[in-house]
């Protein structure tokens, strides 16, 4: 039975980091990857902005489709979702009963003993393995 991965992405250079580490530590005969883009939605006043909607997906696609050429060797699924971050990546872990999920956090010099919002939030809710990776 192929072990699941969520991976979340975000478009940052993090993201390469997370990704290299699934290449480099799991078998893609013996994993299953889930790639995952959450793109905010903009109010204004209370009203959706619909014209940045379009940019995020836009976006999210393109960040998607980076990670996918590169786990090539992978099963992958890329999967774009209008959320809150933690609430989605946590909620895709528990419905797709994933075995883990892999991020990598800031670790710039100002930042070493901060973890992101998103990825704390994600650590303290998940009922999976976390993997957290440092940014180098």
């Amino acid at each position: 039975m192929k072990k699941k991965v969520l991976l979340p992405l975000d478009g940052s250079d993090r993201d390469l980091i997370a990704v290299n580490f699934l290449k480099e530590n799991f078998k893609p005969q013996e994993t299953e990857v889930i790639l995952l883009n959450v793109g905010e939605i903009v109010y204004a006043h209370g009203i959706v902005v619909s014209h940045l909607i379009g940019s995020e997906k836009e976006h999210g696609g393109r960040v998607l489709q980076r990670a996918y050429e590169i786990l090539k060797d992978f099963h992958c699924t890329k999967e774009f979702q209008f959320g809150y971050a933690d609430k989605v990546i946590v909620d895709y872990a528990i419905d797709l009963n994933v075995d883990s999920i892999i991020m990598a956090k800031n670790t710039k010099k100002k930042f070493v003993p901060f973890i992101g919002s998103v990825t704390s939030k994600v650590l303290k809710k998940s009922k999976c393995t976390v993997i957290v990776l440092p940014q180098i």
